[in-house]
């Protein structure tokens, strides 16, 4: 089971296509150039994986809560950095509690 980050991040290539990409993601429709950043219900810190990765049947078993869409690794990585720096400061940890609301 998906669901979103009520502040979503969208990468500045894929904004135009948020709600289509958020849709087919709940359609457990993996994208070719897609990344996925979501909070491991585990560990409560944000972590990258391919968006064809969700077609698995693990992830249809367990709840993913996605906090950001990259259009590539790279970009993916850049807003993990910002965020696990930005709750640093603002915590003295990295790990998110995040609202969760569908996209």
């Amino acid at each position: 089971m998906i669901t979103f980050a009520s502040t979503l991040y969208v990468s500045d290539g894929l904004k135009a296509k948020r709600k289509r990409i958020c849709h087919q993601l709940l359609r457990e429709k993996g994208l070719n150039n897609l990344y996925v950043i979501y909070v491991n219900e585990y560990t409560h810190k944000p972590e990258i994986l391919h968006s064809i990765f969700l077609r698995q049947s693990y992830y249809r078993n367990h709840p993913l809560k996605v906090i950001g869409l990259a259009e590539n690794r790279e970009l993916a990585m850049e807003y993990v950095a910002r965020l696990i720096g930005e709750t640093y400061m603002q915590t003295g940890d990295i790990i998110l509690e995040e609202n969760v609301n569908e996209c």
